[in-house]
């Protein structure tokens, strides 16, 4: 046993503390000897293993193995660390496979991301490229064809309060170029999508800010005569005119807002709209819940649901009768 022992340290990389109990030292040198006298193909690899193997023993003395999953090694299997690019990859992909049982319209094979893969966000899988924005963003415009098919077709108007860097206008106008998108957000907000949004839609006609803070009211004939990318202020909305836009779209913002700021966004809306209302919001918002969204009277609920790419949202839209 001693000789035994003497073989276990001198196996131990020099200096080295190892966390593994005497009986777990006896136990791995009795595998690997047994191992080691073993004929093809039980023995490591010499494809990867057969090297690997010293530097995994390594850190078998540095971790222990009393808490696999939460260690190091695990990712030596198939359990990576939280944060690794590999989740990114297996969420695109399970969130693609999602979204192309549902895309009936064939949207996936019509439009590709705007982005780019020089920080990884766009990653190639299978022979497609994938990116979260392009897939939640054409995840919603199923939702809002599924209201209206003619959005995908038609001249149609969609006025979107806050709308980031403005992701679901890329895919709608990408897929619809007939179509008029309205970004009305806070000041941080519209500058961002004001010169980001037209880089992805290069050709794409832009009334930018500037231009519709002089407008004094925006009605359904100027839209339409103006088909293209509308920058304006959220407080612009008290200038459109009736039934003016076709859709009024919110996504994760009113879960920010008081439940009183939301309600006049919604009067607003109901006012403003012509077709329909949709919202995807927080299940819990900061403030107002799932269960207390004052949706304009008299507008029958199409949907309330679940979405498909995170826990704990929902989407939600109504019908002008």
């Amino acid at each position: 046993m001693s000789q035994f022992l003497d073989r276990i340290k001198r196996r131990m990389p020099a200096r080295l503390i190892t966390r593994l109990t005497p009986q777990q030292r006896i136990d791995l040198e009795l595998m690997t000897l047994d191992n080691s006298n073993a004929p093809s193909p039980f023995q490591p690899s010499h494809v990867l293993w057969a090297q690997l193997s010293k530097s995994f023993e390594q850190r078998l003395h540095m971790d222990g193995i009393d808490n696999v999953e939460n260690s190091y090694l695990n990712s030596w299997f198939f359990g990576h660390a939280p944060g690794h690019k590999k989740y990114y990859h297996y969420a695109l992909w399970l969130l693609y496979s999602r979204v192309r049982e549902r895309d009936r319209h064939g949207l996936l094979d019509r439009i590709k991301p705007s982005g780019n893969s020089e920080k990884g966000v766009v990653v190639e899988l299978d022979g497609h490229s994938l990116s979260w924005d392009y897939l939640i963003s054409v995840d919603t415009a199923i939702s809002l064809a599924e209201i209206e098919p003619r959005l995908l077709t038609d001249a149609m108007i969609v006025a979107e309060l806050g709308a980031g860097w403005g992701r679901l206008g890329y895919v709608l106008k990408a897929i619809n170029p007939r179509l008029t998108y309205i970004d009305c957000d806070i000041p941080v907000s519209l500058i961002v999508a004001q010169n980001y949004l037209p880089k992805t839609l290069p050709g794409e006609t832009v009334y930018p800010y500037a231009i519709n803070r002089e407008i004094s009211e925006f009605s359904r004939s100027y839209f339409l005569a103006r088909q293209g990318l509308h920058f304006c202020g959220a407080h612009h909305l008290a200038r459109f005119k009736d039934r003016s836009v076709d859709f009024f779209v919110n996504i994760n913002s009113f879960g920010e807002m008081s439940k009183e700021q939301v309600t006049e966004y919604l009067g607003i809306a109901a006012r403003v709209t012509d077709r329909a209302l949709y919202i995807l919001q927080r299940d819990a918002g900061d403030i107002i819940k799932r269960a207390e969204y004052p949706y304009p009277d008299g507008w029958p609920i199409l949907f309330d649901r679940p979405v498909s790419f995170a826990p704990n949202y929902f989407e939600a839209a109504c019908l002008r009768i």
